[in-house]
């Protein structure tokens, strides 16, 4: 048997190995790595914040509390040590919390700027979990940019989902 036969074999069966003890540690039959995946996250909130669209949006009905939310201009430090202003962007800041028991790992937010006499100006949507999972009792700030409207009068409309 040659050196290349030997080390063929050795791989082969550290596979062999590998499969089953994923077979007897997670239940699961090998040929489903989605399923092995999922069962191997580290923790709860990791395995349970898998959950369908429809359940996820319930949840964050009952369960998901958006705080604090604000939409300004954006700003940053200026050379003199001052704060000057982005011209054509917004800042969009806010906490969310979990109120719930179970994780969430997608909570968008769909902000709509309202003009001077209520009217929608445009839609915009993100993701404030910031792709990771929120535990149960968890509470997380979040900020994120717009584009600014010259029509934009200083009040906006809000939901999560």
């Amino acid at each position: 048997m040659t050196g290349k036969t030997k080390i063929g074999l050795i791989v082969g069966a550290l596979a062999a190995a590998v499969i089953a003890l994923a077979v007897i540690v997670f239940g699961t039959r090998a040929g489903d790595p989605i399923e092995i995946i999922n069962r191997s996250r580290v923790g709860k909130t990791a395995q349970k914040a898998i959950m369908g669209d429809e359940e996820r949006r319930k949840y964050i009905a009952h369960f998901v509390e958006v705080s604090d939310l604000s939409v300004d201009p954006d700003t940053k430090s200026a050379e003199d040590g001052g704060v000057t202003v982005v011209p054509g962007l917004l800042r969009v800041t806010g906490v969310v919390e979990n109120k719930g028991d179970e994780p969430v790992d997608e909570i968008v937010l769909i902000l709509h700027p309202l003009g001077e006499t209520n009217e929608v100006l445009s839609t915009y949507s993100e993701d404030i979990a910031g792709g990771r999972p929120l535990a149960p009792g968890q509470k997380k700030p979040f900020k994120f940019l717009i584009p600014e409207k010259k029509e934009y009068g200083g009040r906006f409309l809000h939901s999560r989902r």
